[in-house]
C-alpha cells in the first residue's frame, strides 16, 4: 500500500487516471497505450476511452444518487477533455515509473494522453509549441510536454523524466505476456484498470509484509491466550502473501461504471510453471448450485463448485496451512480433506433470523453436492465422534450425532450438535461465552439436522424441521434461491464460467437493521422498498490466475443511502492540499 500527499502537480496532472470506474462496454483487446509503455514501469493506470469514462462517470453518479461532479479527479477529467488538441475519444496511461522507499518525496509519473494536434494542445496550455520539452500552464500548476509520435504525448510535473521518458512503441506483446489471459480479461472488459507489475515491487512488497510481520508480532505478546489465534490467522496471510510476491506477474484492479451499477474486478497472473499457476486451472460453475437452496430471505448466500481444480487444490492447501497451525485440531470435520474430495459443489445461505432474541444463525442450512452422500455423512460423522472429549486451545468440545434422530415429513433424518466449553481461567471466557450464545442461542453451540438427498446433503445449525423440509425439496427439486427472482438481476453481471459466488442480501440486511433500531426507539430515513437488488461476487479460477468480480447496482447503492440516518450540520472543511489517498 502507498500512501502519498496530493499537494504536487505530479498527482494533480495525473490524478484522471486514477478515477476508479468504467463502461459497460467491453473492449475486444487491452488498451492500445500500452504499446507506448515501458515494460519496467510499476504501475500503469490504464484509461481506454476518455470521452466515455466521463459519461459514465456522471450517469453513476445521477443514478446511484452521489453525483460526482465536484470530485477533483474529475474536474479534471472535464479540463483535459476540453483542452483543444486533445484526442477525447482516444486512450491514456498514466505510468509510475518509480516510488520513493521512504520520506516524502513523490513517485515519478507521467501521463501518456493521446493527441490530435501536438502544437495546438500546447497552444491550449497556455505554452508555445517547439522541439524536445514544451513548459505549459495546467489547473494553475506547471507541465512539461513532448510530443511522442503516432498520436500520444507525454506530460508531467517534472521536466527530467518527460524528457528521459521513452514512449516508442513496440511494447505491447511484453505487456501481453505479462498479463496473461487474466490480466487480458480484466483490462479488455474495464474502461479504468490499474496494474501493478508485482516483480517490479517485489522489494516494496517484501518490506511491507515484514513489518506486518512485526506488527502481528507485537499484538501477539500483548493478547495471552489468544495470541494462539492470532498466529494461526497470520501464518495463512502470511502463506498467500509469500506465494502471491513470489508467482505473481500482476496484480490488477478494473474498473466498470455505467447508470446500471459499478463492477469491480481484482485478480493476479501468475507465472508459467510457478506452483500457483500450476494451481490455477480448470474451469467451473457454480452459478446453478444457488437454486438448491431454500427460496427465502437471507443476510448472506453462496456456491462454490468442487470440481474446479483450483478451488479444490487451494482448499487442499488451507486445509494443510490450518493443520499445521493446529495441530491438536486436524480431527475437526473442516479439515478432513478426504470430505471436500468427495463433494462435487457447495452452497449454503446464512438465513434472515427470525427474531432479535434468539440465534443469529437458527435460520442458516447447507447443501453439498456429491455422488455418494451416505460416504459423506459418514465422514462427518466420524469426524465429529473424534472430537467429543477434545479440548483445543482452551476450549473443550461436547458432540453428538445420532442417525435417523428426528423425522421430517415422512423421513428420518440424523441430528448433530457441539456445544463448546470454555476454561474460565481464561480472561476472555465470559465474552466468548456470550458471543456463542449470541450465534447458536442457550445451548452454546450449533446443532441441527443432516439429511441425504438423491443428489447430496443439507445441513441446518438448528433443530428446525420446517426449514430442513424446506431445504430438501430444493436441493432435490433445483428450484430454490438462484432459481427465483431474489438473485437473478445480481447474478445476470457475474461472469459466466465462476468457480465461486456470493451474494449479500441488502434488503434482508436492512430488514433486520430496521427492527434492531426500532427496538433501539430510533428508525430509518424511509422505509425498506420492497425489492433490492443484492449485491454480487463471482470469482474465476483458471488459465494461470485468478480474478473476483463485485457488483453492486446503482439503485442498491442510492437506497441504501437514502434509508441511512442524516447527522445534522456539515462535514468539517479540509484543504485539497491536505488530502491523502
Amino acid at each position: 500500500m502507498i500512501r502519498t500527499r496530493v499537494s504536487a502537480a505530479a498527482l494533480r496532472m495525473c490524478a484522471c487516471g486514477l478515477v476508479a470506474v468504467t463502461s459497460a462496454l467491453a473492449l475486444a483487446k487491452p488498451p492500445a497505450v500500452l504499446d507506448r509503455i515501458p515494460g519496467d514501469a510499476l504501475i500503469v493506470v490504464t484509461v481506454p476511452d476518455m470521452a466515455r469514462l466521463n459519461k459514465d462517470v456522471k450517469a453513476f453518479g445521477t443514478a446511484s444518487g452521489a453525483p460526482m461532479d465536484n470530485m477533483e479527479p474529475l474536474q479534471m477529467v472535464t479540463a483535459l477533455l476540453d483542452t483543444p488538441g486533445l484526442n477525447a475519444s482516444g486512450g491514456a496511461a498514466l505510468a509510475v515509473m518509480s516510488l520513493p522507499n521512504g520520506g516524502e518525496a513523490e513517485p515519478q509519473m507521467v501521463l501518456v494522453a493521446p493527441v490530435k494536434d501536438f502544437a495546438q494542445m500546447v497552444r491550449g496550455l497556455g505554452g508555445e509549441p517547439g522541439s524536445g520539452v514544451v513548459e505549459a500552464q495546467a489547473m494553475g500548476e506547471n507541465v512539461f510536454l513532448k510530443d511522442i509520435g503516432g498520436g500520444y504525448a507525454v506530460l508531467g510535473p517534472s521536466r527530467d523524466v518527460v524528457e528521459s521518458f521513452d514512449g516508442a512503441g513496440g511494447r505491447m506483446e511484453t505487456h501481453v505476456a505479462r498479463l496473461g489471459k487474466t490480466g487480458d480479461r480484466i483490462t479488455s472488459a474495464s474502461d479504468i484498470t490499474i496494474v501493478a507489475n508485482v516483480e517490479g515491487l517485489r522489494p516494496m512488497i517484501q518490506q511491507g509484509m515484514e513489518q506486518f510481520k512485526n506488527q502481528m508480532e507485537m499484538m501477539a505478546m500483548m493478547m495471552g491466550p489468544q495470541a494462539a489465534q492470532m498466529e494461526q490467522s497470520f501464518a495463512m496471510m502470511q502463506a498467500v502473501g509469500d506465494a502471491f510476491q513470489r508467482d505473481a506477474t500482476v496484480g490488477l484492479i478494473g474498473f466498470d461504471m455505467s447508470a446500471e451499477g459499478i463492477a469491480i474486478d481484482m485478480g493476479a497472473n501468475f507465472r508459467a510453471g510457478s506452483p500457483s499457476a500450476s494451481l490455477m486451472q480448470g474451469s467451473g460453475d457454480s452459478s446453478k448450485l444457488t437454486s438448491r437452496l431454500p427460496d427465502m430471505p437471507f443476510l448472506f448466500a453462496f456456491a462454490a463448485d468442487m470440481k474446479n481444480a483450483g478451488l479444490r487444490g487451494l482448499m487442499r492447501e488451507v486445509i494443510d496451512l490450518q493443520k499445521q497451525a493446529m495441530p491438536d485440531a486436524a480431527q475437526m470435520s473442516f479439515l478432513k480433506a478426504e470430505m471436500f474430495e468427495k463433494v462435487d459443489g457447495m452452497t449454503g445461505m446464512w438465513g434472515s433470523p427470525q427474531s432479535l432474541m434468539g440465534a443469529v444463525f437458527a435460520n442458516s442450512v447447507i447443501f453439498q453436492q456429491c455422488s455418494d452422500p451416505a460416504s459423506v455423512m459418514g465422514a462427518a460423522k466420524e469426524a465429529m465422534a473424534a472430537m467429543d472429549g477434545k479440548t483445543i486451545q482452551g476450549v473443550t468440545y461436547k458432540t453428538s450425532y445420532t442417525a435417523g434422530g428426528a423425522t421430517v415429513g415422512d423421513r428420518k433424518v440424523d441430528t448433530w450438535s457441539m456445544r463448546a466449553s470454555f476454561d474460565m481461567n481464561n480472561p476472555n471466557a465470559m465474552q466468548m461465552q456470550q458471543a456463542a450464545m449470541m450465534m447458536w442461542g442457550a445451548a452454546g453451540g450449533p446443532s441441527g439436522y443432516i439429511a441425504p438427498t438423491k443428489n447430496g446433503y443439507v445441513q441446518t445449525f438448528a433443530p428446525n424441521s420446517d426449514l430442513t423440509g424446506k431445504a430438501i425439496a430444493a436441493a432435490e427439486a433445483g428450484n430454490g434461491l438462484g432459481a427465483g427472482e431474489r438473485l437473478k438481476a445480481a447474478a445476470a453481471n457475474l461472469p459466466k464460467d465462476r468457480s465461486f459466488e456470493a451474494y449479500v442480501g441488502v434488503k434482508d440486511i436492512l430488514d433486520t437493521v430496521t427492527l434492531f433500531m426500532g427496538m433501539m426507539g430510533m428508525q430509518m430515513e424511509q422505509p425498506v422498498p420492497d425489492k433490492i437488488t443484492p449485491i454480487a461476487m463471482g470469482g474465476v479460477m483458471g488459465d494461470g490466475g485468478v480474478f473476483v468480480r463485485t457488483y453492486a447496482p446503482a439503485s442498491t447503492i442510492k437506497t441504501i443511502a437514502d434509508m441511512i440516518p442524516k447527522q445534522g450540520g456539515g462535514g468539517a472543511g479540509m484543504d485539497d492540499d491536505d488530502a491523502e489517498f
